[in-house]
């Protein structure tokens, strides 16, 4: 509950009448709410076996097999595999993202994607920064903030994400200062020391690649668990790497590519 006091909406397969009226409490009841599937299609048996996508007058479709049950299974390269449901959220994120995409997932929430990058390098630490800014705004002196009673729930979300990306000009800082209850607290730079650390975080690739070093970015933001497709022409050197930083590393036999 205290997760759903910071956002401005839930999407779910479904919602218990003790749900809702949990979520009716925050934001004097102005919450948002989505079901996700109907009723009896949340098994997945009514859900479409293909999916399409059209461009430059093509049209070109694929199996829609529904995750977790990968096509060509899972096998573990190395290490004890983590949550199975942070992987498949993981896997979920990367199916659905622009080519090349890496996702970091924790407690079942993606917390930071790269995407539509010329490698997936790039696209890792793009989705490292993203899971860096999510991690801080978890910081005590960011979820604190004192803003005035007329800010409502998406500005001040907007504005906990802008201080934990860090690097305010001055002008974004003036305007900073004209939300908060007391306009001198625009000045104070939270000691990100502090900041709660990542832990069991799990990192999913649409597809493999040969680069250490995403390991390496990885294993600092707290990633027990790599899932990629199998075929690393340096698959070695990822196990290797992956070993030393007491990280599991799972392949599955799908490859996903949407461009």
């Amino acid at each position: 509950m205290p997760l759903f006091a910071n956002a401005i909406g839930v999407i779910a397969p479904d919602f218990t009448p003790k749900a809702l009226a949990e979520l009716s409490r925050f934001h004097q009841g102005r919450f948002i709410l989505l079901r996700a599937h109907e009723s009896d299609e949340r098994d997945g048996r009514s859900m479409s076996t293909q999916e399409s996508v059209e461009t430059a007058g093509l049209r070109l479709t694929r199996s829609a097999a529904p995750l977790p049950e990968f096509a060509g299974g899972t096998r573990t390269e190395c290490g004890t595999p983590g949550s199975t449901d942070d992987l498949a959220v993981a896997l979920a994120a990367v199916r659905h993202a622009q080519s090349n995409a890496m996702a970091f997932v924790m407690d079942g929430a993606t917390i930071g994607i790269g995407m539509g990058q010329q490698n997936r390098l790039d696209c890792t630490r793009l989705a490292a920064v993203r899971a860096r800014t999510w991690q801080r705004r978890r910081h005590p002196d960011v979820l604190g903030l004192g803003f005035r009673k007329d800010v409502g729930p998406a500005e001040r979300a907007v504005w906990r994400a802008r201080l934990a990306e860090g690097d305010l000009t001055p002008s974004v800082r003036a305007e900073f200062a004209g939300v908060l209850a007391n306009p001198r607290d625009a000045d104070r730079e939270p000691d990100w020391n502090a900041t709660p650390p990542l832990s069991g975080v799990t990192l999913a690739a649409d597809n493999h690649f040969p680069f250490v070093e995403v390991v390496e970015i990885a294993a600092r933001l707290g990633v027990t668990q790599l899932v990629t497709p199998v075929g690393s022409t340096g698959a070695d050197a990822l196990r290797d790497a992956c070993e030393a930083h007491g990280m599991s590393w799972i392949v599955t036999g799908e490859r996903f590519f949407r461009h």
